[in-house]
């Protein structure tokens, strides 16, 4: 068995059957959630096309053999999500009449005991250590640096990072905010950025010549080998990668998702108040922090850690 590459699941065209049972799966999604489970499902289809099988063939066995793939190839946390997928695209061909039963039925799926948790949360020191080995002398520092220092100090999740653009980056009630489009479940919300975070990412943007860019322009882009920047976009992948390698290379292993819930303990740590962190967490509070425009009710995210970390600046 091999991986398949990320170029060729992104060209997989699926049977028909499969095409119009996703289209019943992605229909009850948010769109936020579509694209992932397209993805996931075509790595299943291109999984079966390798192995010479089709939806009609799948038994048991073969079913072991796809989660003994995914626990070879992929984190835990990956091959759930995936796992789920597969399942959930051989309900609907249940629930189409296209299968008698569902083959993953009773194959035990993915658990993820404590001490392989990805939600560990850093240190005060730990973090200290990631932020200060990243090279800011170099533009690709610079972004990484501010990406992470965005994580940590907003609590905000990969997909919402790399889904900011330029014109997200505005000033709310006298405070620097980064608009978050499409939260979990869809959301709006707003990111309160402390001073320092600000300065940090109008600094590499500065630095990839991008300060003046226009607002519809990715906050965060790619870069092809050595410095040079591309126009494109991060990929949610891209930040797992970045933030993964930084900390390794610190002695570090943690994820995005470890970063974010470094976030909310570092916060508790720090004596922030509960309301606050909650906040933070884009639970809607009642009260000063919650805001309406144009009849929509928003989130401001206001935590008290951002006075915490000045000591990593």
């Amino acid at each position: 068995m091999h991986r398949t590459s990320a170029i060729q699941v992104k060209d997989m065209v699926l049977t028909p059957p499969l095409a119009a049972t996703m289209q019943n799966v992605t229909g009850q999604l948010a769109p936020t959630s579509r694209k992932t489970y397209t993805i996931d499902a075509k790595h299943f289809a291109q999984w079966m096309v390798d192995q010479e099988l089709s939806l009609f063939s799948l038994g048991r066995d073969q079913l072991v053999a796809y989660r003994s793939y995914q626990a070879e190839h992929y984190a835990k946390t990956t091959a759930s999500r995936m796992w789920a997928v597969a399942r959930r695209l051989l309900d609907e061909a249940v629930q189409r009449g296209l299968l008698v039963h569902n083959p993953a039925d009773g194959v035990r799926g993915f658990t993820t005991g404590d001490d392989e948790s990805p939600h560990r949360a850093l240190q005060h020191e730990e973090a200290k250590r990631l932020l200060d080995a990243i090279d800011r002398r170099i533009a690709i520092g610079k972004r990484d640096y501010a990406l992470i220092m965005l994580l940590l100090c907003t609590g905000i999740r990969r997909a919402e990072s790399v889904a900011l653009t330029i014109g997200d980056l505005v000033m709310e009630q006298g405070y620097h905010v980064a608009v978050i489009r499409h939260g979990k479940g869809n959301k709006r919300g707003l990111a309160k950025l402390p001073v320092e975070v600000r300065q940090v990412i109008d600094d590499y943007l500065e630095a990839v010549d991008r300060a003046h860019a226009v607002p519809e322009a990715p906050l965060f882009v790619s870069f092809r080998k050595g410095d040079h920047p591309q126009k494109g976009p991060l990929h949610p992948n891209q930040v797992e990668r970045i933030v993964k390698q930084r900390a390794q290379a610190v002695g570090i292993a943690i994820s995005p998702h470890g970063v974010r819930a470094s976030f909310f303990t570092l916060a508790f740590e720090g004596g922030a108040d509960l309301a606050l962190v909650q906040d933070g967490r884009g639970i809607k509070i009642p009260g000063p922090r919650a805001d309406t425009k144009n009849g929509e009710t928003i989130c401001i995210k206001m935590p008290s850690i951002l006075c915490g970390f000045k000591f990593m600046l």
